[in-house]
């Protein structure tokens, strides 16, 4: 309940509502619904006991590029993937270092130390900087879009995976020195909130305007978006876009698109400023 005249008045002054995806129109409670390795592919039904030998290698990737103490719902949703091979889950490995996020690197990496003392490595995130980290050709690279596409357009939110090698006695600075080997894709599932649909329906019969601004792909992003009920006609627009983009482009972007996708916190910064000023200038 509002309290204050002020805040009444500024809610009824509103005419774009800005809303992430993940933990906001999603229930942030994620689950693997798909694993691919390009050649053999999976639909995870929740009652899956054991993962079928050709998705072993991928599992394992996934698994030793997670923290294993991590209550973050994805990385929970990987030990529970990891659960079902059984190989990995119960390791009592080191870890020697963890290469984090960047946000001109959306993946990590994670270096274990084995019982034999050899180094153990592996990579997941953004499939875009998994395929830069596995160093894959031209081809290779689209394939794997492809690919990913198709996960994305199903509404999953599609991490890369990899594992890699080092023969140094010491690591490198950079996640980009090992030599990785590209496992697959990993599709998680993050059910809409049932309350969304209608929540998006009366903002828009109040003459709100709704933009989903979120961090994933733009494929999943829409499809996402499409089913909570926001406007999808004009393609989802990139935080790399949003960076390019002159006053003039910025504008035309944020008054024509809702979705915005790939979108780093700074860059969420200028699409509101740029809607501020757009709304500053109407009439």
């Amino acid at each position: 309940m509002a309290r204050r005249p002020a805040v009444i008045e500024t809610l009824g002054a509103a005419t774009v509502l800005c809303v992430d995806k993940t933990g906001t129109l999603t229930e942030n409670r994620m689950r693997v619904r798909f694993l691919d390795t390009l050649s053999d592919q999976l639909e995870v039904a929740p009652d899956l006991r054991d993962i079928p030998q050709a998705f072993r290698s991928l599992a394992d990737a996934a698994w030793l590029a997670t923290r294993h103490a991590s209550i973050d719902p994805m990385d929970r949703a990987v030990a529970g993937l990891a659960s079902r091979v059984g190989e990995y889950n119960t390791l009592d490995w080191p870890m020697v270092r963890e290469y984090g996020l960047k946000p001109e690197l959306l993946a990590m990496s994670i270096v274990w130390k084995d019982d034999a003392g050899h180094f153990a490595i592996a990579c997941k995130g953004a499939p875009e900087a998994v395929i830069g980290l596995c160093h894959l050709d031209d081809d290779k690279a689209a394939s794997v879009m492809t690919h990913v596409e198709a996960m994305a357009k199903n509404g999953l939110r599609v991490l890369g995976a990899g594992i890699g090698t080092t023969t140094r006695d010491e690591l490198p600075e950079s996640q980009h020195v090992f030599d990785f080997t590209f496992a697959g894709l990993v599709g998680f599932e993050d059910p809409l909130r049932t309350t969304v649909p209608a929540a998006v329906r009366e903002a828009l019969r109040a003459g709100i305007s709704v933009k989903m601004i979120t961090g994933d792909y733009p494929a999943t992003a829409l499809a996402i978006a499409a089913a909570a009920g926001i406007d999808t006609k004009e393609a989802a627009v990139t935080g790399n876009q949003l960076e390019r983009a002159d006053a003039n482009e910025l504008d035309r972007l944020v008054s024509s698109a809702n979705v915005f996708a790939r979108v780093m916190p700074e860059q969420k910064l200028r699409l509101v400023e740029a809607l501020k000023r757009r709304v500053r200038s109407l009439p």
